[in-house]
């Protein structure tokens, strides 16, 4: 995996554990939050249980590439249920489109619908699991796809519960919050070892669609060691994140990422399944 270079951190360069003391210590006054003291690869982990204990939470999704077409997106998440509505609408050069998506996730499955006079126009009501919904409708969603292939659309944050290779990249406000950010990979067999029978379907049907990859990501966890942000490669197979000094993969590629926001935790959080969901 391609790192920066250490000079990019300017004196908060990562030396073992001094990185999270000497920015947490400048940007929120007297060193780190119990919450993210400790070995790194301990602390994402545990922001899995950290976070969903937290029961809900509202969600804010950004998808794109350069300029070219994007997707954004908003709702609210059951973090202990494994649910989540989310409303989106496309950006950039679709835009002018004014296609509409609305999905909602149920754990490994999901229930998709599009409005909208372009692609999204024929797309009725359609369920499934996630990575069959991404794979039946790419042509008509995309870049949308891209996102149903993640853990529960991105909101199941099981899979930190296999983070690897982690390392501290300094503090940094998201959404008025504080955080520290650790950029790692993805193993996602070990998360679903790790998380409990319910969280494991979600998990192992993004293993079938990513593949045997150790996927980039980055995240933001908050001083109650919560995640805020979370980061991934379009392409899982890039093993690239955005600490990268370049945002052009090998070939000239832009890369394109995922972010997705966590905020209002403990929020009201109705997620109405369609008919016919359980």
């Amino acid at each position: 995996m391609s790192r920066p270079s250490r000079s990019r951190l300017g004196s908060a360069a990562v030396v073992g554990g001094t990185a999270v003391a000497m920015v947490l210590g400048g940007a929120c006054g007297g060193g780190p939050a119990p919450a993210l003291r400790g070995d790194p690869t301990t602390l994402v982990r545990a922001a899995a249980d950290r976070t969903i204990s937290a029961q809900t939470a509202r969600v804010t999704i950004a998808l794109g590439v350069a300029t070219g077409p994007g997707i954004v997106g908003s709702g609210v998440a059951n973090l202990a249920l494994g649910r989540a509505q989310l409303n989106f609408q496309r950006t950039g050069a679709l835009a002018k489109t004014q296609d509409r998506f609305d999905l909602v996730v149920d754990g490994a499955e999901g229930y998709l619908a599009g409005t909208g006079p372009a692609a999204a126009g024929t797309l009725r009501m359609v369920q499934g699991s996630l990575p069959d919904l991404a794979a039946q409708a790419r042509s008509r969603i995309a870049p949308l796809d891209a996102l149903l292939v993640r853990p529960g659309a991105g909101t199941a944050l099981a899979f930190l519960r296999g983070a690897q290779k982690v390392l501290p990249y300094g503090g940094q406000e998201v959404q008025g919050a504080s955080t520290m950010r650790y950029s790692f990979v993805i193993d996602l067999a070990a998360a679903e070892a790790a998380s409990p029978p319910g969280q494991r379907p979600a998990l192992a049907a993004a293993a079938g669609a990513i593949g045997d990859v150790l996927e980039p990501a980055d995240v933001w966890l908050d001083s109650n060691g919560r995640v805020r942000r979370v980061q991934f490669a379009t392409d899982p197979k890039l093993h690239t994140t955005t600490t990268k000094p370049s945002l052009f993969a090998e070939d000239g590629e832009y890369l394109s990422f995922i972010d997705i926001d966590f905020s209002a935790f403990g929020s009201p959080a109705p997620v109405s399944l369609p008919p016919g969901g359980p």
